[in-house]
């Protein structure tokens, strides 16, 4: 399982600095990881964009990854908040990799909220990447994985579990 983690990639107050503009400005929708005409589907909130319409935020993380990746095929950013009792499912991305940011500047291990990956969507072994202020993923977009949501420890003050995945193609 391909999966790299890089501690410390962000600086904490640059996060800090960019927690109210990604809470109270971007624009926040329910998404899903089943088509919307599934009754099935379990919804959290997302937000996806492209990048002729990236924001000076998207560009920021771009050109921090540009650092050490090269970052001309990632065609779109896709936001997560996963909140207490959200229920996602296991998915692949479009593209080869996935570049996965976690946005809390504050986060405590004992919130839960990590993502969960596996080779095949059957099998029932995970490896979890728990968040961490800073904290970036690399992994294999074709590898099933999911966000998991934050159990109920987590303080009522901060929205949930943000994370950003920039992704190749469209």
């Amino acid at each position: 399982m391909k999966i790299d983690v890089y501690d410390d990639y962000l600086n904490i107050g640059v996060l800090e600095k960019l927690e109210e503009p990604l809470i109270l400005e971007k624009p926040w929708y329910f998404g899903a990881d089943r088509e919307w005409s599934d009754k099935n589907r379990s919804l959290t909130l997302a937000h996806v964009i492209y990048r002729n319409d990236f924001s000076p935020v998207e560009h920021y993380f771009l050109k921090e990854l540009s650092k050490n990746f090269d970052i001309s095929r990632i065609g779109r950013c896709y936001y997560n908040c996963f909140r207490k009792c959200d229920k996602p499912e296991f998915h692949t991305d479009p593209g080869n990799l996935t570049h996965m940011f976690y946005l809390n500047y504050e986060w405590n291990k004992s919130w839960g909220g990590q993502t969960e990956f596996k080779e095949k969507k059957e099998q029932k072994s995970c490896k979890n990447i728990f968040p961490k202020p800073g904290r970036l993923v690399v992994f294999d977009a074709n590898l099933y994985h999911r966000g998991t949501a934050p159990n109920m420890s987590m303080p009522d003050r901060i929205p949930g579990r943000l994370s950003i995945a920039f992704q190749e193609g469209r």
